[in-house]
């Protein structure tokens, strides 16, 4: 009976120090990922305010709270921050194509004018990133990774309209406008090169997305 007991207390304490354990890991894993996000969000906040360039990771630390060696756990260097920004804005980016996916089934220069009414404010509301990257761009001399190339997959419906011969093209469609509306919008807003209304750009919008997707409207 003795030994039986002491195996059952071993097994008891051997077993509540693996829970121990295991609930230490869970809140480090929380703790590191509450400490990411704490990097990003006065990142993101900074390059609102003084742009990519003036940004250093002296100052995204010091609004963090943290330091430079916690900094470099969690990235490599300023633009990896950006990267990861990018990254947590993607399923977003997803939605909003995923919606013109549904729209191109029944299209109507309506719908279409709506969606991109929406995808312009979507750009406004996140400005900071598109002028961040494009300062990235020109400082380090890269661009930050687009998902341009992979669009296409979140339209299925309407890749499913054309040919499977030319379902290269149809792809292509997609992508083109996908950077024409990123290039106007930086060329619009940021650098202010065109002094246009916004109703007539979203106007031109409407013809050139029902054209290049060849969409006829519903009636």
């Amino acid at each position: 009976m003795a030994g039986s007991d002491r195996s059952t207390a071993t097994k008891s304490t051997s077993g509540g120090a693996g829970e121990g354990s295991s609930r230490r890991g869970t809140l480090r894993d929380q703790q590191r990922e509450f400490t990411r996000s704490r990097l990003i969000d006065a990142a993101l906040e900074l390059f609102g305010e003084v742009g990519y360039a003036e940004a250093t990771i002296d100052g995204i630390v010091n609004a963090a709270g943290a330091s430079r060696a916690t900094f470099y756990l969690h990235f490599g260097r300023k633009a990896d921050v950006l990267d990861a920004i990018g990254a947590e804005l993607e399923p977003g980016v997803d939605a909003y194509w995923e919606e013109l996916d549904g729209i191109t089934a029944e299209p109507s220069r309506k719908k279409i004018r709506s969606w991109i009414d929406r995808a312009f404010e979507w750009l406004d509301e996140h400005e900071a990133v598109v002028r961040a990257s494009q300062e990235r761009s020109i400082i380090d001399g890269e661009v930050a990774p687009h998902r341009f190339s992979s669009l296409p997959d979140v339209m299925p419906r309407y890749l499913a309209t054309w040919p499977a011969a030319e379902q290269s093209a149809a792809r292509l469609r997609v992508q083109l406008l996908a950077v024409l509306l990123d290039s106007f919008y930086r060329h619009w807003r940021i650098e202010q090169v065109f002094e246009v209304d916004a109703d007539l750009a979203k106007d031109v919008f409407v013809d050139i997305w029902m054209r290049t997707l060849r969409l006829t409207p519903e009636g």
